[in-house]
């Protein structure tokens, strides 16, 4: 190697040593450190390293400045915290654009929807509402019929209590009628039945015979059978001419009972005799009877208390 070469070597060692040292590059040097290169200033960012770097020991120092010059040339190519920063808010502000169109779109298609949705919900309420107000027209309507029906039941069960007052009293007037008719009526239970017996000789014969008791036959209206249970004999039926008849065999009723070996009683409507079973079935009546068109009956106390055939026998 020449003398002037080796010159030429040890300035760059010296020049790229301060370099480093002082991580400033100067311009004045860089112009410099060209100039005395020469024809090295047209080598930039080889791939590899050269086979002269490999080959010689004495070109040391020439190789570390062209991978200077490399990491160099590769540095100006990496960003700067600037640049990352002015790359980010672009990203971020291109993000925010997109994201204001995409609200914008989510917010359009909401509310379209939502549109979509109150017209549905605008249509369904108009149509309830005239549904409700047919209801109401008619609801009203069925009020005054409502009202109109309370008011003829009203009047009909006005008339069903009148009519039942009006048919319960005349049902008590025809059962009191009926007993009075009956009231010179006596019935004969259990005197036996022949076939060709001759009524009312036979039992008036029988009656004088063997209770003495006389009784004209001109004082009686009428003396037959009638219907009775089935397989007894059937009752007799007398009817008096006068009251004071009637009242004469019934003072001799316990004689006749025995003598005949029947029962002797009124002539008892069928409205009367169901009130006399009530009685005798009632817990606080202890005895009932028929007199003189009417019906009584004693309680525990032994109080007489009189009663009609609607009377409610528990108030009693």
């Amino acid at each position: 190697m020449s003398q002037q070469q080796q010159q030429i070597t040890s300035f760059i060692s010296t020049a790229k040593v301060d370099k480093l040292s002082a991580k400033n590059t100067n311009n004045a040097e860089e112009s410099t450190f060209t100039e005395k290169t020469g024809d090295k200033q047209n080598i930039t960012n080889p791939a590899k390293r050269l086979h002269s770097c490999l080959s010689s020991s004495s070109d040391h120092s020439f190789c570390i400045e062209n991978e200077l010059d490399e990491i160099k040339q590769s540095l100006k190519n990496v960003p700067k915290k600037s640049d990352l920063t002015e790359i980010v808010t672009e990203i971020f502000k291109q993000l925010s654009e997109n994201l204001k169109k995409i609200k914008k779109e989510i917010m359009s298609e909401v509310k379209s929807e939502v549109d979509k949705l109150k017209t549905n919900y605008d249509s369904k309420i108009s149509h309830l509402h005239d549904k409700l107000n047919t209801i109401e027209f008619e609801n009203g309507n069925l009020l005054e019929k409502n009202a109109s029906l309370h008011s003829d039941l009203r009047k009909m069960r006005d008339v069903v209590d009148e009519n039942n007052k009006k048919a319960t009293e005349s049902v008590r007037l025809g059962n009191w009628n009926e007993q009075y008719s009956r009231k010179k009526n006596v019935k004969i239970y259990q005197l036996p039945e022949n076939r060709n017996e001759d009524l009312p000789h036979s039992l008036l014969n029988e009656l004088k015979n063997k209770v003495k008791l006389d009784i004209n036959p001109s004082e009686i209206v009428a003396m037959h059978r009638i219907p009775g249970k089935e397989g007894s004999p059937r009752p007799i039926l007398i009817k008096f001419l006068r009251m004071d008849t009637k009242i004469t065999l019934l003072r001799k009723k316990k004689s006749i009972n025995e003598a005949l070996k029947v029962r002797i009683g009124d002539d008892i409507t069928k409205l009367n005799q169901g009130l006399l079973n009530r009685l005798y079935q009632h817990d606080n009546i202890v005895s009932s009877w028929y007199f003189n068109g009417h019906v009584y009956g004693s309680d525990e106390e032994g109080t007489r208390h009189r009663f009609e055939i609607f009377d409610n026998i528990a108030k009693n």
